[in-house]
């Protein structure tokens, strides 16, 4: 399964103690896929990307000299594009990390942000790359596919009974809940930086639809909470723009 996956440590330990080979056997489900993995010198992060090879630029991985780094899976036109795009994806968020609300086409990636001690996931507004991810004990982990995930040995396998009842309801799961607790979704046009206790989403959907014609919108401001939802310690600020259940964006299942 293509995709970017990977952990970042926030408290003691490292993210490379992780099980990454068990994870990368989970997503090899044909040859020709290839994994690329980068690390952070102190061992706190981790990112790898498994990709086809076959669109320019994705499957790439970039640094920088102050410890930044990013994976790019799919294909971004804008404002760059070509074999070069996480590194240029990482230099444009350097000069100012808004950047990620202007990227265009169909991708997920992946940012290390060492300086702030912050990892970054974002994807396009339609949410064609699947990224799940959770929290747990001061780590952060992330993959394509919620099994991958599980290879991790973070996640509890408990089931999430209020999704349950939405996939028997509705036969797919709303929001960005899955079936099990503590694995949330990258919901799309999310743009999602994860620090020592805490977990802020912005939506850059908005931004990005404002950007194409020309209005001249900004990104939409995001409404801090407190949360103990599953995927943030009980201790954690989540921050989201606040949407109705009926306005939740439906996804159909991806647990294998």
């Amino acid at each position: 399964m293509p995709g970017i996956f990977g952990a970042a440590a926030f408290r003691s330990g490292t993210a490379m103690e992780l099980p990454f080979e068990r994870v990368i056997e989970r997503l090899r489900h044909q040859p020709r896929l290839g994994a690329t993995r980068i690390a952070a010198p102190d061992g706190r992060a981790a990112l790898a990307v498994f990709d086809l090879g076959v669109v320019a630029g994705s499957g790439t991985t970039a640094r920088l000299a102050d410890g930044r780094m990013a994976v790019v899976h799919g294909e971004i036109t804008a404002p760059a594009a070509g074999a070069g795009i996480a590194a240029a994806v990482l230099a444009d968020y350097r000069r100012s990390p808004a950047s990620l609300t202007r990227l265009e086409d169909s991708y997920a990636l992946a940012i290390w942000d060492a300086p702030a001690r912050t990892l970054v996931l974002a994807n396009d507004r339609f949410g064609l790359r699947n990224v799940y991810y959770c929290v747990q004990d001061g780590l952060v982990c992330f993959a394509p596919l919620v099994g991958a995930l599980l290879a991790f040995g973070l996640p509890e396998r408990r089931l999430h009974l209020p999704a349950v009842a939405d996939f028997l309801a509705f036969e797919h799961v709303l929001g960005d809940a899955t079936l099990l607790r503590g694995v949330r979704a990258l919901t799309p046009g999310t743009v999602a930086r994860f620090e020592a206790g805490r977990v802020t989403l912005a939506s850059s959907a908005t931004a990005a639809t404002a950007s194409s014609t020309g209005s001249g919108g900004g990104p939409t401001t995001p409404t801090t909470r407190t949360s103990s939802r599953p995927g943030c310690s009980s201790a954690s600020t989540c921050s989201a723009p606040r949407r109705s259940r009926a306005g939740s964006s439906p996804r159909r299942c991806s647990a294998r």
